[in-house]
Parts: C-alpha cells; sequence; structure tokens
C-alpha cells in the first residue's frame, strides 16, 4: 500500500471517529516518511480527539519545526493553530494566545482563527482581568518577537518512527538505544496584569517530585530537575517591588513551568529584578484593570443587541463533551445555536455576501452595507459576469 492510500484511510477512519484504525494508518504513514507532515498533522489530530492533548501539543510543536525547515507556511500554521488549541485545552490560555496570534500572522484571511483568537480574548479578560488595551500591547509584543523565542523546542520525548525496510521483509532485531539526550537551556518569559506577575520556565519533562519553589516578600527562588536528570535553578533575589508570598503559586505542565506571584501594590514592574541605585517609578495600573472583578467581567463579543454571547459557553467544560465529528464544525454549531438573532443574521449575511471569505457576529457593522469579498494573500478578487 502507498503512502497517500495510508494518508487517505487515516483520513477516513478519524472522520469516522475510528481512532483506532486512524492511529494504525498514521503510524503507517510515518513509517514510510518518518519528516511526512501530512502524518504529523493528522496525528496531532487525533491526539487532540482523544484528549491527550500533552501529547497534541507535542506533536503540534514537531509539525511547526519539521515545517519550518522546509518552508512549508500552511503547515507551519496549522501546526501553530493545533498547539493554541492544545494550550487552551491546558488552561494555559496566555499561551493559547501566543500560538493564536503566531497563526494569524501566517494566514490572516482565517475566519475560524480570528474567531478563535477572539475566544481566548474574552477567557484572558475574564481569568487574567485583561483591558482591551492591554490585550493589544500583548499582540503587538508577540508579532513582534522572533518565533524562536516563543516556540519551545521539540520534545526528545516525541516519538520518532525509523524507516521501513523495503529490501529487507525480516523483522529488525531490537537495538538498544545509545543516543543522549541534549542539554536544554532554561528559557523564560514573563508577563504581568494589575494583580498578577506570571512567569514561565519552558523546560520540559519536569520531575514534580522535586520541584522546590520559595516566595519571599521580596525575593524567588526555584529549583528542580527533569526526568533525564538535569538540574535547574532560577532565583531573583531582589524582586522589582513586593509580593505576597501565601497567595502565590505555581503549576508544572508538560513542557514548562508557570509560576503566579501576586503583587502587593497594584504598580506596573518594567522589570522582575530590582536594580540598586535604580528609581522605582510606582506607576499604578488603571482602576479597571487593577481592580475588576472577574466574576462581574463574563467576556462577550460586541453586538448591537441587548441580549449578549456568554463566551464563557465555549470554554473548556464545553469542549470536554463528546467531540464527534470536526471540533471546528461543533463550535461554530454551538456558536450559532447559542446566538441571539442580531448575531446570527450578521453570521449569515457577512458569509454570504463576502463568498465564504468572512464571518462576522457584530450585526451593527454588518447591517451598514455589503461585506466584501477578502481574497487570501497572492489571489485577486475578480467579479463575475455572465456573457
Amino acid at each position: 500500500m502507498t503512502i497517500e492510500k495510508f494518508i487517505q484511510n487515516a483520513e477516513q477512519t478519524l472522520e469516522d471517529n475510528n481512532f483506532l484504525s486512524a492511529d494504525k494508518y498514521i503510524k503507517d504513514v510515518l513509517n514510510e516518511n518518518p519528516k511526512s507532515l501530512k502524518g504529523y498533522l493528522l496525528k496531532c489530530t487525533s491526539e487532540l480527539r482523544q484528549k491527550k492533548v500533552e501529547d497534541s501539543l507535542q506533536t503540534s510543536l514537531m509539525l511547526i519545526h519539521l515545517a519550518r525547515e522546509r518552508g512549508k507556511r500552511d503547515y507551519i500554521c496549522m501546526g501553530l493553530y493545533h498547539a493554541a488549541l492544545a494550550e487552551f485545552k491546558l488552561k494555559s490560555y496566555k499561551d493559547a494566545f501566543k500560538f493564536g496570534v503566531l497563526a494569524n500572522s501566517y494566514d490572516n484571511t482565517n475566519n475560524e482563527l480570528s474567531i478563535f483568537i477572539g475566544m481566548v480574548k474574552n477567557k484572558l479578560k475574564k481569568t487574567e482581568s485583561l483591558t482591551d488595551v492591554a490585550l493589544d500591547d500583548l499582540e503587538k509584543k508577540i508579532r513582534a518577537t522572533k518565533e524562536d523565542a516563543i516556540i519551545p523546542e521539540t520534545s526528545s520525548k516525541q516519538e520518532t518512527v525509523p524507516a521501513r525496510d523495503t529490501k529487507n521483509t525480516q523483522p529488525a532485531k531490537k537495538q538498544e538505544s545509545t543516543s543522549v539526550r541534549p542539554e536544554q537551556k532554561l528559557r523564560t518569559d514573563w508577563y504581568e496584569t494589575g494583580n498578577t506577575i506570571d512567569i514561565s520556565l519552558y523546560v520540559k519533562r519536569i520531575d514534580k517530585e522535586s520541584v522546590k519553589v520559595e516566595f519571599k516578600d521580596e525575593s524567588l527562588s526555584v529549583h528542580f530537575k527533569t526526568f533525564d536528570g538535569q538540574n535547574f535553578d532560577y532565583d531573583i533575589a531582589k524582586l522589582y517591588s513586593t509580593i505576597v508570598p501565601p497567595e502565590c503559586s505555581y503549576i508544572v505542565f508538560g513542557t514548562k513551568m508557570e509560576l503566579s506571584l501576586i503583587k502587593q501594590e497594584k504598580i506596573k514592574w518594567p522589570k522582575l529584578e530590582y536594580e540598586e541605585g535604580g528609581s522605582k517609578a510606582l506607576k499604578e495600573f488603571p482602576k479597571d484593570q487593577a481592580e475588576k472583578d472577574p466574576e462581574e467581567a463574563t467576556p462577550s463579543y460586541p453586538t448591537s443587541s441587548k441580549k449578549k454571547i456568554d463566551w464563557s459557553k465555549f470554554d473548556d467544560k464545553e469542549s470536554d463533551k463528546e467531540e464527534e465529528g470536526d471540533p471546528a464544525l461543533k463550535f461554530f454549531q454551538s456558536l450559532y445555536a447559542n446566538a441571539d438573532e442580531d448575531t446570527k443574521r450578521a453570521m449569515m449575511k457577512s458569509y454570504v455576501e463576502s463568498n465564504g471569505t468572512s464571518l462576522s457576529t457584530d450585526w451593527s457593522e454588518v447591517k451598514k452595507g455589503k461585506v466584501k469579498t477578502v481574497a487570501p494573500d497572492g489571489a485577486e478578487v475578480k467579479e463575475w459576469s455572465k456573457e
């Protein structure tokens, strides 16, 4: 059987939610070509549908790196989008936003992706009390940062399948692995809200049992090991400002650790570490951002209707329901089913008039006139004339 047939069978069985057969055909694809972009795309899709979320994230990262090596923009975009979906499932909304924005930079005409980013923004408004201005600033920062500084390296845990030997039909003898895992470098990132400082430490395969974190009023100390024996230390002797140690916390994921520091004063931190001799400008966060009660800020998509869409209905709880069929299709079905009449009219009018290239839920804008067709990059819109 050819690799094309394996791919075709994998797609069909995946569409039928026959994951056992789909995974078998996907493995056949990667047996034939260990660097098959289509194979890795099918693999991360299958894992996500089976709720193997961390596995799907690792496979997505592998897809991104392989696609970048070959300059395949469409597969880079799909890898980033699947990574965003996985991070969303893991409730790591800031990373979901980062991957989503990067995917959008490769394809800004994908309406499904644009709506997903909007959903993540609303989730960040609710969980992090971020304003539109703060989200816009974060998006600009992501777009201005090199991808290498945002996308973690692929995990050495990722399974690679050896190429099939077509000349020798005898079963290959199992060889002992003599490969040594490359040493990881600690990569960090941080972001602040009115109330918190959120730090991400990007290291894969952290041994949760080895983690030791010490929060003090003006300092932070972190130590942990990975499963392959590497030791890591992350220390800040004097933080830019004081924190509330009893309220600080951390969580370990498959590819990183996240630290959440609770500010004692709701001021802006231009940096994490205080420098001796430096002046500390105590710039307060806007009151609506620093003291906003998340419970009173259920995110809603802008609409002229008095009845607004509760985007919290489309969070991870909703997505954890039975995931038969295409997740994107189910998302749009849920969106339309729970929308008010103005929103439904906006969705139908924008989609039909733009020839399927735009989808809007804002009736106040859509009702102003005909929605234009937006051509993909490298294409142009031509009027059809009946001769």
